[in-house]
């Protein structure tokens, strides 16, 4: 009987021991969940923020324009270059006392078929040309008079014409220089007229001819008009009779 009271003393003792134990385990485990609570958020270290994945930005399309003109794409019949024939002209109104009337200066350009026939002519060898220039002015009515008649106004170089009527001059004169062909000449105005167009023409002469004696008397052909303008800036220029039409045309090639 005393190893059984010795026995439940034992195992008294032992429920007593593991019951201490529990609690304390308890103990340590709720202070440990407490200072958990109470423990202030660290703040996030800079390798957990570079860790942080950030959603990526739609790509932005982006056109590149060339810059180099010889990769730029070359129009269908290729590059194309040509040259420009300029007529620059002056036309002054004087009185017959020299005073100025009107001072105008315009622009006109070659005649299609007929400049460009006396251009391709001279160049191959069909025509000379020299002295053979003329400059004409027309309009409603005609500006310049011939037996007491209207007419057109005519200025050319010497010999235009053995027997000139009053509507032709021949006091045009021609010079050369820098690429640029200048043709200065005047006429009196035998009616009261206007003008409102204008040309200058060439009379070629055959290729056996010079071009120091090719003239208006020389040549074997028609005149062909060279450049040409139709109600140019200013126009029509109105003209008394009396009055003198001084004219200069600059002819140029770019």
């Amino acid at each position: 009987m005393n190893s059984r009271l010795s026995e439940g003393k034992v195992v008294c003792t032992w429920k007593r021991i593991l019951g201490f134990a529990g609690l304390a385990s308890l103990s340590l485990l709720y202070a440990g969940a407490a200072r958990a609570q109470m423990k202030p958020a660290q703040p996030e270290s800079p390798a957990t923020r570079s860790a942080t994945v950030v959603p990526a930005a739609a790509p932005v399309e982006k056109k590149v324009v060339a810059q180099n003109p010889s990769t730029e794409p070359s129009s269908p019949g290729g590059h194309r270059e040509g040259i420009t024939v300029h007529g620059h002209w002056t036309i002054e109104v004087l009185n017959p006392d020299g005073h100025l009337v009107r001072h105008l200066e315009f622009e006109n350009s070659l005649v299609p078929n007929s400049g460009t026939g006396l251009i391709s002519g001279v160049l191959g060898g069909v025509y000379t040309i020299g002295q053979g220039w003329i400059i004409e002015l027309l309009g409603s009515p005609q500006p310049c008079a011939s037996g007491g008649q209207p007419f057109p106004c005519n200025i050319g170089t010497t010999g235009y014409c053995s027997a000139c009527g009053g509507n032709i001059s021949n006091n045009l004169t021609l010079q050369v220089g820098n690429g640029i062909i200048t043709l200065n000449g005047s006429i009196p105005a035998g009616e009261a007229g206007q003008i409102s167009t204008v040309q200058t023409a060439n009379a070629p002469c055959a290729p056996t001819v010079a071009p120091a004696s090719c003239n208006n008397a020389a040549s074997n052909s028609a005149p062909f008009s060279f450049t040409s303008a139709t109600n140019f800036p200013g126009a029509p220029i109105s003209v008394s009779a009396g009055q003198t039409i001084a004219v200069t045309v600059a002819i140029s090639f770019q």
